[in-house]
């Protein structure tokens, strides 16, 4: 399937011979003043290491890729960078003491405070200009992490204890379109955290990745029901250490990068990759992992692993190389001449719901896979008989994604939008 989807990417693509990034955030050496965030991008097919700049900040949270677009939470500091021409295009001092989570809606980029406040812990800025618009008040605990499915926001709260670990986690929900609070969404924990919030593959719900207490806790979004799962391994999850696939989470298990599979709740695999990571992401396209190691002050470290954990290559790395993730071009137009070879229409094209599949040569098995304009892989499936095959896209995001079947020798790629 690999080579599948490359050669689909590489038809498709328009100016888009080098379509995949790395992009690196380094924290800075600590104690060293004059050492700053920088970023830094890493070309996957030339191997070259560009640093695009520079924030005078010492410490970074997250990073955010939307579309073109890369977002850096650093601190007291947000950023955007065109990833097309690996330039800042905005920056703002942040409204909060420290930032720690971010999410994009529509046309706002949301951004959560660390700690300090008790109130107005998430800030609504223009995502273009980066021009704060809002807060909301009632998000009174720091912002551990956020989640929007449709136009509700989920933002995970938790109570601190003494030695400033967190329990005692609930979800505050916001209105996306009023910007408003709506309630809060306690979970029977037994007084244990909430952590970083990841959408489930089903899309009935989320999940938290709890780092304290060493569980994942679940809540449907139609009927109002909780639950957690104790794992029974030490774990550790944040924006920059997680990465879902398909069904399957990658996370740190055990200080290994280990394989859950989301949807039946068990254990793939606890040691995918021996390597204890700070941060690693995984490239959907070429099945790789990149991950980072560091003591932020004298040892650093970044390696580059297959799916089957075997350590391909080395790459550069900064001091506290805490941020990573993966780029893929935007693609801008399709090839006609690539769309002619399969006889596959897809129908209605925009649609609003569901997406009707139909291979007229009555090929006895059609390869179906639909990926967002990220090169993230929403949709992986076999058309198996004559029948049209009906795709529920009611849950998907607004937006163009494409559409790529596979027979024998033959393949077509179609572009597809979401209304």
């Amino acid at each position: 399937m690999k080579k599948l989807l490359l050669i689909f990417v590489a038809a498709v693509a328009v100016n888009s011979a080098s379509a995949q990034k790395v992009i690196l955030v380094n924290g800075g050496q600590y104690g060293n003043n004059s050492s700053n965030v920088n970023v830094v991008t890493y070309d996957v097919a030339t191997k070259v290491y560009t640093t695009i700049d520079t924030i005078q900040t010492q410490s970074v949270q997250e990073l955010l890729i939307d579309g073109n677009t890369a977002y850096v939470a650093a601190q007291d500091s947000i950023v955007a960078y065109d990833l097309t021409t690996d330039k800042r295009v905005a920056a703002t001092q942040f409204a909060g003491l420290s930032t720690k989570s971010i999410a994009v809606y529509n046309n706002y980029l949301l951004a959560g405070n660390w700690y300090g406040q008790t109130s107005n812990n998430l800030y609504i800025y223009d995502k273009t200009t980066l021009t704060l618009v809002d807060s909301v008040p009632q998000i009174t605990k720091g912002v551990s992490s956020m989640l929007i499915y449709d136009t509700t926001l989920f933002v995970a709260q938790n109570y601190s204890t003494i030695g400033y670990t967190d329990s005692a986690g609930y979800l505050a929900v916001v209105n996306l379109n009023t910007m408003d609070y709506i309630n809060d969404i306690q979970f029977n924990n037994n007084g244990e955290d909430l952590g970083y919030l990841i959408q489930d593959p089903s899309g009935n719900g989320l999940v938290a990745i709890n780092s304290v207490s060493n569980t994942l806790s679940y809540y449907n979004y139609f009927f109002p029901f909780t639950s957690t799962d104790s794992i029974g391994f030490d774990i550790s999850a944040h924006a920059s250490k997680q990465t879902i696939f398909h069904d399957t989470l990658f996370l740190e298990m055990n200080n290994r990068i280990a394989a859950y599979n989301l949807l039946n709740r068990t254990i793939i695999d606890t040691n995918v990759v021996d390597y204890d990571s700070y941060a690693f992401t995984y490239d959907t396209l070429n099945n790789m992992f990149y991950a980072t190691a560091s003591d932020f002050f004298s040892f650093t470290e970044g390696k580059i692993f297959n799916r089957n954990g075997v350590l391909i290559d080395t790459m550069i790395v900064g001091y506290s190389p805490e941020v990573i993730g993966m780029y893929y071009n935007q693609v801008t137009s399709i090839s006609e001449e690539v769309a002619s070879q399969l006889n596959v229409s897809v129908y209605p094209n925009p649609t609003t719901d569901y997406l009707t599949i139909s291979s007229k040569n009555n090929e006895a098995s059609v390869q179906i896979r639909i990926v967002d304009l990220n090169g993230k892989v929403v949709y992986d499936g076999v058309k198996t008989s004559s029948f049209d095959l009906k795709l529920d896209l009611t849950s998907y995001p607004s937006g163009a994604y494409l559409l790529m079947a596979l027979s024998g020798k033959n393949y077509t790629v179609q572009k597809i939008i979401k209304n």
